[in-house]
């Protein structure tokens, strides 16, 4: 027992600190950009896909060498093998033609005594009387008649003294168990070209593949970014509505303070109180769009929605904007939807190499070695016996009834449906690129109007209060003019996000990846508040009136000290 009160202490104590280590995270755009990344799903899948698809690549290289395979088989049958469907007679050549030495026919001998014409009548057309003459005199061998020559058969052909008996039965095979072993090449030599063109068509799918592995990939960065930055700017819009609160706040306690003294009347506090309730509404929406934006945030970078997280970044002031021709060039160069859809019409093209394959003919080199048992080569002796072969064969379709000619054409319509979406998503990103630079430089005329109407709202505001002090106006002025300080940094900030969004629209449509941002080693998690560095003016940017005080919550960089263009 005294054992287990250590380990129940550690345990509470470990339950008790559970919530600081739910402790507030800190993100940077770097290490945003590097979750989405990590733990995109559909990213990993891809990846899978454009492994598989360098595979089959690879596996195409196996087509131009030969293929060497080893066969095996086994048969029961149930019926014997019988060579001979009836009994034979086998004629008997007497011994004085066979030669002693060698044990097979004397042919020198043979010819002497018969002819060649003779000996192949003998077993097979009929005999002239030229020919029984001659054979008269082979008494041993034939049967003679009363007239001393040799008798013929009803089939023409005279008849022998002796005969070999051979019963069918005896020579039957009763081998049912029959055994294949072998193996074999074989080398295609032609085959219309459709080796050559799946070869192209699986490097085209390749390069596919990889190339929908980038498109997910920059997609899942820029709506990272995207969602990084709209937290970042509810976030300035939070402050600016807090800042608002505040006033109103100070302005109500004045207000309650000249009531007190009987200098106002109540229904001034009134108006400054339901103006503070308005604005505490308003602040509450911001907070709940904040915590969406920020769950909305967590589940594209793949954290927890419920994760507490804190930018470590805020809405940049300063936007670079490079020349038009650049995007324009950028995009038609690096778009991953042009090079999807380029690959996707080398595809096509290899397509139609294939079906034009099948209008050619193929030639095919084999060969081999087989081992059989029964073997076939040794009087079905019940042992293996092999031989080997080689061969080439030729395939020609002739008439395939139209399937080759629709094919054919299927496919090259497939191939003009694929150029020509390829030449249409040119044509679209050139004008996408073009109507997203005029929205910013739409955005930009709008942080300029925002700007002056910053500066002129506080200088309103600054005079309205002084003469709400003097006693010239009343607190519904005043009420009006920070009213209208709000909604003039509010648009400002719009104005400011929507440029920034812009921006990131741009890069997208002239294919400029987010991943040099990413060259640097990080974690995802960042422990401490990067230090801010100033940073030079940028051509094209957007600068503030001079009488204008910069606000802190759209005047500072990112968390990494680097713009974002």
């Amino acid at each position: 027992m005294r054992r287990l009160k250590p380990i129940l202490l550690l345990i509470l104590l470990g339950g008790l600190s559970t919530p600081a280590l739910r402790a507030q995270m800190r993100l940077t755009l770097d290490s945003a950009l590097r979750l989405s990344l990590a733990n995109s799903r559909d990213i990993v899948a891809s990846q899978k896909s454009a492994e598989a698809a360098d595979e089959l690549r690879k596996s195409m290289w196996g087509k131009y060498f030969p293929r060497i395979n080893l066969t095996a088989g086994y048969l029961r049958t149930n019926r014997d093998i019988e060579p001979l469907g009836e009994d034979m007679k086998i004629p008997v050549v007497p011994g004085n033609y066979i030669n002693p030495e060698t044990g097979a026919l004397d042919q020198e001998l043979i010819k002497q005594q018969v002819t060649p014409a003779l000996m192949k009548k003998l077993f097979g057309q009929p005999l002239t009387p030229e020919d029984i003459e001659t054979l008269t005199q082979y008494k041993g061998t034939f049967k003679l008649g009363p007239d001393g020559k040799p008798q013929v058969g009803p089939d023409g052909n005279p008849i022998f003294n002796n005969y070999a008996y051979v019963p069918a039965e005896e020579v039957k095979a009763d081998h049912h168990n029959l055994f294949n072993v072998g193996v074999n090449v074989t080398q295609p030599i032609w085959v219309g070209g459709r080796i050559i063109a799946a070869h192209r068509m699986a490097k085209a799918g390749a390069v596919l593949a990889k190339s929908t592995v980038n498109l997910q990939e920059e997609e899942a960065l820029f709506k990272t970014e995207k969602a990084y930055w709209q937290v970042v700017s509810l976030e300035a819009k939070k402050k600016v509505v807090d800042d608002y609160l505040e006033m109103i706040k100070r302005l109500e306690s004045d207000v309650q303070n000249l009531v007190d003294e009987g200098i106002v009347m109540r229904t001034d506090l009134l108006r400054a109180t339901v103006k503070r309730n308005e604005i505490e509404l308003k602040a509450l929406r911001v907070e709940n769009g904040i915590r969406l934006a920020k769950m909305n945030l967590c589940q594209i970078i793949g954290l927890p929605m419920n994760t507490d997280i804190q930018m470590a970044d805020s809405v940049t002031l300063d936007q670079y904007v490079l020349p038009e021709a650049n995007y324009m060039d950028s995009a038609r160069t690096n778009r991953a939807e042009l090079t999807v859809l380029s690959q996707t019409v080398e595809m096509a093209k290899g397509a139609e190499r294939m079906m034009l394959a099948r209008f050619m003919p193929n030639i095919m080199a084999f060969g081999g070695y087989n081992l059989v048992r029964p073997n076939l080569y040794e009087h079905f002796d019940d042992s293996f016996g092999g031989d080997w072969y080689v061969g080439v064969g030729l395939q020609f379709p002739i008439c395939t009834w139209g399937d080759r000619i629709h094919t054919m054409r299927m496919a090259r319509l497939m191939r003009e449906s694929a150029e020509a979406k390829y030449e249409n998503a040119k044509e679209r990103i050139g004008l996408q690129v073009q109507q997203v630079l005029f929205r910013i430089q739409e955005a930009q005329q709008r942080i300029r109007v925002s700007q002056e109407l910053v500066r002129r709202a506080e200088i309103n505001l600054e005079v309205t209060e002084n003469c709400l002090k003097e006693g010239t106006l009343k607190t519904t002025d005043l009420l009006e003019a920070q009213a209208q300080w709000q909604d003039a940094q509010a648009d400002l900030l719009d104005a400011r996000t929507d440029l920034s969004m812009e921006i990131i629209e741009l890069r997208k449509a002239a294919g400029q990846s987010l991943r040099p941002y990413l060259e640097g080693e990080g974690n995802g998690v960042v422990e401490e508040v990067p230090v801010q560095a100033e940073k030079p003016a940028a051509a094209n940017s957007v600068e503030p009136s001079p009488e204008e005080e910069q606000p802190a919550a759209a005047d500072t960089q990112d968390g990494e000290g680097k713009k974002v263009d």
